[in-house]
């Protein structure tokens, strides 16, 4: 089955949502599901053999929950170029994500 891009977009939601209540999973007053577990190592894992920008973009937005305006201003670049690097995120998990299900 080929995963879309708006599925991508939402399980990037989901580890997101995860990473910015780490703190409550870690104090034990949340229990991550085994389900998102595996959705987590599977992107972290595709994340380790993507173009440097894509990894910095990736941890950035969803491990540390920055703003696309955030990230613009912290590497000194336009809101248009990280827009660019998020189209490309989005390109090379569809890309890697389907050539998985194969």
């Amino acid at each position: 089955m080929t995963i879309t891009k708006k599925k991508i977009k939402q399980e990037l939601e989901n580890i997101k949502n995860f990473f910015l209540m780490q703190d409550s999973i870690v104090n034990g007053t949340l229990k991550p599901c085994d389900k998102l577990l595996f959705l987590i190592e599977k992107y972290v894992k595709l994340i380790e053999d993507a173009p440097t920008e894509l990894q910095g973009l990736f941890n950035e937005k969803y491990r540390f929950g920055s703003t696309i305006q955030q990230m613009a201003a912290k590497w000194k670049v336009s809101v248009a170029t990280v827009n660019r690097l998020q189209s490309k995120l989005y390109e090379y998990l569809f890309e890697n994500l389907n050539k998985e299900e194969k």
